[in-house]
């Protein structure tokens, strides 16, 4: 019981910066903000135990998904097999970790936003992040993370609230 506790103590610490990650509309600073809110998810779903640990795998793949594409490359092969490597690392994550078809949820949820992550443009990275933060909100909800499903939720409002001002300000603007 107490490791509950403070798995779901820490993972409060993500769910701020999950939350202040779509208001950038710098790319480095949302992969750097992102990459740091997945390690300490990391700590969190661990400490959840083992329904937490298919979410702690792919966090830590996130992690190192985060720093590998802050360090973009523009050449046509890493266009293509730097995303493929992250979505086959995350999907296979499952498979070491499987506790029932509900390891899948955040597998093909970062598989998704990793398409999101690669973008090089903030909006186009999060409309394709949003479907993959519905799946982990559903996965948060089913391992009975708090902090997961309030974050989940912020990233939501978030990325929506971000999306609708960055139209208006396109609006203004011509």
């Amino acid at each position: 019981m107490e490791l509950e506790i403070i798995a779901q103590i820490i993972g409060f610490i993500p769910l701020f910066l999950s939350y202040v990650i779509f208001y950038f509309n710098d790319r480095k600073k949302m992969l750097f903000t992102k990459m740091v809110a997945d390690l300490l998810s990391t700590a969190h779903h661990i400490l959840l135990g083992p329904e937490g640990y298919s979410g702690a795998a792919i966090c830590l793949i996130n992690v190192a998904r985060s720093a590998t594409f802050m360090k973009r490359r523009k050449t046509k092969i890493g266009q293509i097999l730097i995303p493929a490597a992250f979505v086959t690392f995350t999907m296979a994550s499952s498979i070491f970790t499987w506790a029932g078809p509900i390891s899948l949820l955040p597998a093909i949820g970062s598989s998704v936003a990793v398409m999101g992550y690669w973008c090089a443009k903030p909006s186009t990275m999060r409309k394709f992040i949003l479907p993959g933060v519905v799946l982990w909100l559903i996965y948060a909800i089913a391992i009975f993370s708090i902090s997961g499903i309030i974050s989940n939720c912020l990233s939501i409002i978030s990325m929506v609230s971000t999306e609708i001002r960055c139209r208006k300000e396109q609006r203004k603007g011509v």
